[in-house]
């Protein structure tokens, strides 16, 4: 929750305004990176994939919001799945992308379309905290970020179970990437030991694990989260230890992070194939029998993004 509050915490400060008028700083942070600016628009693009996939973010991020209609009490048990619904509409938001960019070969697993977006997307397309990335071998000591702000010390300390701090952002979103990165490698690591018949691994060994591995984004993350609640110990969300106010904190921060992360991808999608494909998707979408109120965030999004 401490993780997620961080990163709704810098949207709010950096692009605070009024109403939805973040967005729109947000978009305006993007549209002048170097990157989006040399993006060329695609002649031809599959139309019809773009809508079945933003269609599937959409489905996705409209269950993580309904646990802004329940009641406090009831977060405690919504937001066991609600890690899941914001994995999958950044990630079907994600592949709405690989389509309109026209991928030769668009990513099929969850693990290779993480490090399409480490590689294509994250580095020039899109503004911090999202083009901040991990990178070396934590497990021994040595890790790297990519993208740092210059004035950015990833190595101050930090109170991880403390509330946020706008100051302290950066350390702990490094943390984070970095706690990320370990238990990825881990797993390789693991595998790796498997392989090869060894109980250890010398330190050249973990280390050329780790080259062998892309950098690790926001993205990965909340992979991490939707792992954990998919396959692990469920508990974790559902804390009876903890009061309503924690759950509405981090259900509240789940979706401002995950509702920024697709107002920029969707954004990129736009920049790739028109305005045209994304305005008719929202049209379709909510006129397919949608529930009045329930959607009209994806018609604030969609008319801050084509403006």
């Amino acid at each position: 929750m401490y993780y997620l509050a961080n990163i709704a915490l810098f949207i709010s400060h950096n692009f605070a305004g009024s109403g939805f008028t973040f967005f729109e700083r947000l978009l305006e942070a993007q549209r002048q990176l170097p990157g989006y600016g040399r993006v060329q628009r695609r002649g031809q693009v599959d139309a019809a994939g773009i809508k079945r996939r933003l269609w599937l973010a959409w489905g996705a991020e409209v269950q993580l919001r309904t646990g802004y209609e329940a009641k406090a009490a009831f977060l405690r048990y919504s937001n066991v799945w609600a890690p899941v619904h914001a994995y999958y509409a950044m990630y079907m938001s994600s592949h709405a992308l690989f389509a309109a960019m026209g991928l030769a070969n668009p990513p099929e697993d969850h693990t290779a379309s993480l490090n399409t977006i480490s590689s294509t997307v994250v580095p020039r397309l899109l503004p911090a905290p999202w083009c901040v990335m991990a990178v070396g071998c934590p497990p021994i000591g040595e890790r790297a970020f990519v993208n740092l702000p210059v004035d950015a010390d990833p190595d101050v300390h930090v109170e991880l179970l403390s509330n946020p701090q706008i100051s302290l952002f950066w350390p702990r979103f490094c943390k984070m990437l970095e706690t990320t990165r370990e238990k990825r490698l881990e797993r390789r690591f693991k595998e790796w030991k498997r392989r090869k018949s060894r109980t250890n691994m010398f330190a050249h060994e973990k280390r050329a694990e780790a080259l062998k591995l892309p950098p690790t984004s926001l993205f990965e993350f909340f992979s991490r989260l939707r792992i954990r609640s998919n396959y692990h110990d469920v508990s974790s969300y559902v804390m009876s230890a903890v009061g309503d106010q924690w759950h509405e904190d981090f259900h509240s921060s789940l979706v401002r992070s995950v509702s920024s992360t697709c107002l920029l991808l969707e954004s990129l999608v736009v920049r790739y194939a028109g305005p045209d494909i994304l305005n008719q998707a929202c049209i379709d979408f909510m006129g397919s029998g949608a529930i009045p109120g329930v959607t009209k965030f994806l018609e604030v999004r969609r008319d801050r993004i084509l403006g």
